[in-house]
C-alpha cells in the first residue's frame, strides 16, 4: 500500500513508465466514486500526472454529479455511473441515466468530454444482501439499450458499460451467453449511428417534456433526431420540432410525424428512437 506522498508520486512514475507508451493507453483512470473530503488530494494527483505525461487525459469517474464543479481541476474526461437496476436507494429510477449526464454537463460547464458507465451487471453480484431488499438481475437488452441511449441523449460522448469482468466472473453458460449478446447488440446498434453521432449537433428549441431526452445532430442533407423515454412507463406527446417529409427510423421505434408537422412519440415503458428528417 502506498503510504505517503513520495510513495505515491514513486508509483505514479511507475506506472507511466511501464504503461505510458503503451499504443492501447487511452486514458488515465484516476479515481472512482471518491468522497468529497478527498477532491484536493485528486486534485494534487492529477497536477502531478500532467507533468510526467501531459499526452493521455485523466478520466474520473464519480456517482456524486452535483461535486463536478468541484472536480474540475481533477479530470479532462469526467464519467458518471448510475446504476438504477436493483439498487434499493434509488427505486430503479432509469431517469437518473439521463439526469446525471446532465448534472455532469451543467458542472463542467459543457467543455470537458464525458464518458458514462451504463450498467451492465447484477447488484447482488457485489452485496450479497441486497437480493432481500431490492429487485437485483441483470439488464435485459432493452434496459442496456435504454441507460446507453439516455446516456447519449442528454450529451455523453462516450460509453464503458461496466463490466466486462463482472459478467465473466459473475455468470456461465447459457447465461453469460445471453448476457455478452445483449451488450454487444447494444453496442453494435449504437457503433451503426457513429458517423451521424460524431458529426456537427443541432440545436433543439425549448419547451422539451421531461419525459422524455433529447439530442439532435445535421448529418448529409437530414436532420436526426434521438429521443428517448426516461421512464419505466409509457409516455406520449409532441415535440416542437418541425418535420416535413418521411420520417426514416435508424433505431427503436415509437416516433412518428403529427398533423401538426411535428414530430410525436408513443413510447412503450422505456422505449426509443432514433430518426432522420427531411
Amino acid at each position: 500500500k502506498v503510504k505517503s506522498l513520495d510513495e505515491s508520486r514513486a508509483e505514479f512514475r511507475r506506472l507511466v513508465g511501464t504503461l505510458g507508451t503503451y499504443p492501447a493507453l487511452l486514458a488515465w483512470y484516476l479515481v472512482d466514486e471518491a468522497p468529497r473530503q478527498f477532491h484536493r488530494t485528486i486534485i494534487d494527483a492529477k497536477r502531478y500526472l500532467d507533468t510526467i505525461d501531459p499526452d493521455h487525459p485523466a478520466y474520473v469517474v464519480t456517482d456524486k454529479p452535483a461535486d463536478v464543479g468541484a472536480l474540475l481541476p481533477a479530470f479532462d474526461v469526467i464519467g458518471v455511473d448510475p446504476y438504477p437496476i436493483g439498487n434499493f436507494w434509488r427505486a430503479e429510477d432509469f431517469s437518473i441515466c439521463a439526469g446525471w449526464v446532465d448534472q455532469a454537463r451543467a458542472g463542467s460547464y459543457g467543455m470537458r468530454p464525458m464518458w458514462t458507465n451504463p450498467q451492465a451487471f447484477d447488484w447482488e453480484w457485489f452485496r450479497k444482501d441486497m437480493s432481500k431488499t431490492a429487485d437485483t438481475r441483470m439488464p435485459s437488452r432493452g434496459e442496456l439499450a435504454n441507460m446507453c441511449w439516455q446516456s447519449i441523449a442528454a450529451g455523453a460522448n462516450g460509453l464503458g458499460m461496466y463490466s466486462y469482468s463482472a459478467l465473466m466472473n459473475n455468470l456461465k453458460g447459457a447465461e453469460l451467453n445471453r448476457a455478452w449478446r445483449n451488450v454487444c447488440s447494444v453496442g453494435w446498434e449504437i457503433k451503426a449511428l457513429e458517423d451521424v453521432l460524431l458529426d456537427d449537433a443541432l440545436p433543439l428549441p425549448e419547451g422539451m417534456s421531461g419525459d422524455v431526452a433529447v439530442r439532435g445532430w445535421r448529418h448529409g442533407d437530414r436532420s436526426w433526431y434521438l429521443i428517448v423515454n426516461r421512464h419505466n412507463r409509457a409516455v406520449k406527446g409532441v415535440l416542437p420540432i418541425a418535420a416535413t417529409g418521411r420520417v426514416l427510423k435508424q433505431a427503436g421505434e415509437g416516433v412518428s410525424l403529427s398533423e401538426g408537422g411535428t414530430l410525436a412519440y408513443d413510447f412503450a415503458p422505456l422505449g426509443y428512437a432514433f430518426v432522420s428528417v427531411k
